[in-house]
């Protein structure tokens, strides 16, 4: 029986990995996020949202141009959550703000789902958008 669970949780992160979906989302305990008002912020360090950071904090770290994989970052389909509060657990001391629409509108396909975490209820893993599309359709906050 074990060895049985072991092979169907393998053959789940390999589907995952075959159709472009997130191994997080496979692993239980994610829920997607569909709204498009959901807020999203990212922490950086920096005086602007430079895909290259953007990138260079995903693990594994990816180019500009390249999708992004689990990019960890703050989210709630909450509309009275405020960025405030999707910030305060944030280690960085700026954030790349922006809603899901407004990554629809540069990549149709981009999916997110929220992971809650210790110390931060809000966090989401962010997958199939380049940190350059990320970006593009977010805005710096300091």
């Amino acid at each position: 029986m074990k060895g049985s669970i072991s092979r169907g949780l393998a053959a789940a992160f390999c589907a995952a990995a075959i159709l472009g979906g997130s191994t997080a989302a496979m692993a239980g305990g994610s829920t997607p996020v569909t709204k498009g008002w959901t807020k999203i912020v990212r922490g950086v360090n920096g005086t602007n949202c430079d895909a290259t950071a953007i990138g260079s904090g995903n693990q594994p770290p990816v180019k500009p141009t390249e999708d992004l994989t689990d990019l960890s970052v703050s989210c709630s389909q909450d509309p009275k959550v405020t960025v405030t509060a999707l910030r305060a657990p944030l280690p960085n001391a700026h954030a790349c703000v922006t809603t899901l629409d407004a990554l629809r509108r540069v990549r149709p396909n981009v999916t997110i789902v929220a992971d809650p975490a210790p110390g931060n209820g809000y966090h989401c893993l962010l997958d199939n958008i380049t940190p350059r599309q990320f970006v593009s359709g977010a805005t710096y906050q300091p």
